[in-house]
């Protein structure tokens, strides 16, 4: 994959990383003069209509917040069978490779980086959007050192439907 030109326009340098659906890689946007992630859909699953449309909907998804606690999304697009997302590229370690490195936090420490996810998170909530693998592998240190969401690969958006439900069963009667 190294190499390669999507869209005639980023210019693909390493691979950073894999997952269920495709794998992720350092790229350039020769456009805009920027060091980007571009998430490649695997071959084989582009056939596959479910998980094509799983790929699609999380680029869709991770588009709606932009906050500085979740991952932007740049572009997605379709080049020679390759399937791709390009969005801000995370270099820092995820929160599990830290704690992992680290041990433990300071109490200080744990509070901010509980506040950043949690604030990130909201922002997604805002948009109807859940996680649903929320987990320290899917948070990453940004390039100015502060946590940010990734991976919403299946991430569900609520219908008005379900917010309403959500609303009615997480009411708490004060007395």
């Amino acid at each position: 994959m190294e190499g390669q030109n999507p869209g005639e326009r980023y210019h693909i340098f390493e691979k950073v990383g894999s997952g269920g659906m495709g794998k992720v890689y350092r790229a350039r946007d020769e456009h805009l003069d920027r060091d980007v992630a571009i998430k490649i859909m695997d071959l084989k699953r582009t056939k596959d209509q479910i998980m094509f449309r799983r790929f699609m909907k999380e680029a869709k998804i991770m588009a709606k917040p932009s906050h500085p606690h979740v991952v932007k999304i740049y572009d997605i697009g379709k080049s020679n069978e390759l399937d791709y997302i390009v969005m801000e590229l995370m270099e820092g370690p995820t929160l599990k490779e830290n704690l992992k490195e680290k041990g433990v936090f300071l109490s200080a420490e744990a509070y901010e980086t509980i506040l950043q996810i949690l604030s990130g998170m909201e922002e997604v909530h805002q948009h109807g959007v859940i996680h649903r693998d929320l987990k320290p592998h899917n948070i990453m240190r940004g390039k100015d050192g502060k946590w940010k969401v990734t991976d919403f690969g299946i991430s569900r958006i609520l219908t008005s439907n379900d917010r309403r439900d959500a609303n009615r069963n997480c009411t708490i009667p004060i007395t």
